[in-house]
């Protein structure tokens, strides 16, 4: 499933969370699935997934000794009617 990148970052974790949920719960009718997503902030800027090493390592040197958020959202879908989600947030900063 390709995930989302475009909007505000509290509103994508909900979304691609429940776009998983949705993809897995329509082979599994009669089951309790439970599908998350997490984004990384800072300043402004959501990172998403790293593409490859030299991408993943940029990130962590971006991070390292700045502030930044990490923002998490959960989807519950089945065994009941609706779907329920959830999204929590956490402020953070990496030591040099």
């Amino acid at each position: 499933m390709e995930e989302e990148r475009e909007g505000e970052p509290r509103d994508l974790v909900i979304r691609n969370a429940t776009r998983k949920a949705e993809a897995v719960a329509t082979g599994h009718p009669d089951a309790l699935v439970i599908a998350g997503d997490t984004e990384v902030v800072i300043d402004g800027e959501v990172l998403g997934q790293p593409e490859d090493e030299s991408q993943a390592r940029a990130h962590l040197e971006r991070l390292s000794g700045s502030e930044h958020h990490v923002l998490g959202g959960l989807a519950l879908i089945g065994l009941f009617a609706g779907v329920f989600v959830f999204m929590g947030f956490i402020w953070a900063v990496i030591g040099d």
